[in-house]
């Protein structure tokens, strides 16, 4: 575990104090801020995802499977979709920073 140092105002330290434990007050609050910004950035990301999704009806794991496995459907994915790969190079790096944020969210949880 690391020390983090922290200048708050007075009146703060002294409501938190009043409510018990300064350092365990304060690493709950960092805790549950660290989640809610992790929700929401991870919200946006499964917004943009299933505009990938809905795109190409279907997930990315589906969409990568076909584009490695599938040889008509490549053939079809570039006519239809000339700019496919520009599209797919944006969905994985928007799906792998989902995997990232996730697990992030995991190992604080179980903090």
């Amino acid at each position: 575990m690391q020390k983090l140092n922290l200048e708050l105002d007075d009146g703060l330290i002294e409501v938190l104090h009043s409510l018990g434990n300064l350092e365990e007050i304060t690493q709950f609050a960092l805790k549950r801020y660290s989640i809610d910004e992790i929700l929401k950035r991870t919200e946006e990301l499964k917004k943009e995802i299933t505009e990938w999704e809905m795109k190409y009806n279907m997930s990315y794991d589906q969409f990568h499977a076909k584009i490695v496995d599938d040889e008509q459907f490549l053939d079809s994915l570039n006519q239809q979709h000339p700019m496919w790969e520009a599209d797919f190079m944006y969905w994985e790096s928007q799906q792998r920073e989902l995997d990232q944020w996730m697990k992030r969210l995991e190992t604080i949880l179980k903090i």
